[in-house]
């Protein structure tokens, strides 16, 4: 009989992967979501679960993905759960950009005990909008561009 709860934890780092990586970031480029989870050195927790959730501009946790089923050689480490792009661009119907989101995890041991990690102190802010040049000067007289370090200003804007 298994009437303990998993021991508390602090759910890891969050960060996104693939394409331009930029730290607490979605931009268009990323490929999907990587979220660390700690998990204790309790045998209980073999063949237990992990499940993620998310939650977006402050609207409440939901589910994020599907459980992982913990492994005998996952205890005493910590696990990298990784979702896809179209997993964490579906949470809440589409994020929309500007929009902040905030990471947990739940760990359930092999009896159905489970215990909510605390939030991950990373938060991933969406920002798929890539920037657009509004125009280019240039000093030279003739108006042209060059590679030979010639100086020109730009603006660009978000």
């Amino acid at each position: 009989v298994d009437n303990s709860s998993p021991s508390s934890f602090s759910t890891g780092i969050v960060s996104s992967v693939g394409g331009t990586v930029v730290a607490n970031y979605w931009n268009s480029t990323n490929t999907s979501i990587s979220v660390t989870v700690p998990i204790a050195n309790d045998s209980s927790l073999t063949g237990g679960t992990i499940q993620l959730e998310a939650n977006v501009a402050r609207g409440g946790f939901e589910t994020f993905g599907s459980a992982y089923t913990i492994q005998v050689t996952d205890l005493n480490s910590s696990y990298a759960f990784t979702q896809t792009a179209t997993t964490f661009e579906n949470l809440s119907s589409g994020l929309a950009e500007s929009e902040s989101v905030t990471f947990r995890a739940i760990i359930t041991d092999l009896a159905g005990n489970s215990t909510t990690g605390s939030t991950s102190s990373t938060t991933i802010s969406v920002d798929q909008t890539a920037p657009n040049v509004n125009y280019v000067t240039s000093t030279r007289v003739d108006g042209l561009y060059s590679t030979n370090g010639d100086f020109f200003g730009y603006k660009i804007s978000d």
